[in-house]
């Protein structure tokens, strides 16, 4: 499927299971789509699942199942993340693969944590002067993971308490990449 609803590059995208709030038929999918664009425009994608024919016996409807055209995905929700935050225009996100958070860089060295089944932001926090290059998410989504190139900056942050873990300045080479080793997320490599 081809899901048009930004009109600015997408900078990230990701698979997140559905709110227990969301209002879906027991045949769709158990998760949403979620895709965010350079202009810090947060879209919602579920699926719109066909309801089973209960008078076709099993054999018909697998059959049936091999003919269809794959569900048909709609957008649920548009969010306008920069007006609430003004915080500047979004370069990257990264969300937890278990959780419904997602942390989201933007272009003033700032960062904003948001809760994906709500859309409200959790906290913000800048880091730089310069554009955030990268962050990621522990997988427990305790800990944020941010570097940015231009200033040699690298940062570990651990939002509930609302302190830094680590806090590193002058890396010799552009950092492009960040990642926090799942079995111990105290590990980051750059």
């Amino acid at each position: 499927s081809l899901l048009a609803g930004h009109r600015h590059a997408l900078v990230g995208v990701s698979f997140v299971p559905l709110s227990p709030s969301d209002d879906v038929n027991a045949h769709a999918l158990p998760y949403a789509l979620h895709s965010l664009a350079h202009d810090s425009v947060l879209c919602t994608w579920t699926v719109e699942a066909a309801l089973p024919d209960d008078s076709e016996d099993d054999e018909e409807r697998e059959k049936e199942k091999e003919k269809e055209a794959p569900s048909k995905w709609r957008l649920s929700h548009k969010h306008y993340l920069n007006s609430r935050t003004h915080l500047g225009r979004a370069i990257g996100m990264y969300v937890a693969p278990a959780t419904h958070l997602a942390v989201v860089a933007v272009d003033t060295g700032a960062i904003a944590l948001y809760d994906l089944w709500t859309q409200q932001q959790l906290q913000s926090l800048t880091i730089s002067t310069a554009a955030i290059s990268v962050v990621v998410l522990s997988p427990d989504a305790t800990w944020i993971g941010i570097a940015a190139a231009e200033t040699g900056s690298l940062a570990v942050w651990e939002w509930q308490s609302e302190t830094y873990i680590l806090r590193q300045q002058g890396h010799s080479l552009s950092m492009r990449c960040v990642a926090a080793d799942p079995s111990d997320p105290s590990r980051i490599a750059t």
